[in-house]
């Protein structure tokens, strides 16, 4: 599959992104295809051991 939809109407990509102490802490895929939300909430449990 190409990207000449996404080029032709501008698309932008959105990423899922966490900043931790002025750092990326984590930076998902471009989206919408390449990111996953389970993985930033198995991010976000690992490091803040909430469920």
């Amino acid at each position: 599959m190409d990207n000449n939809a996404n080029v032709a109407y501008g698309v932008a990509f959105e990423r899922v992104c966490i900043v931790q102490r002025q750092k990326i802490a984590y930076l998902g895929g471009k989206g919408p295809f390449f990111y996953n939300l389970q993985e930033v909430r198995r991010w976000l449990e690992k490091n803040f051991n909430k469920r």
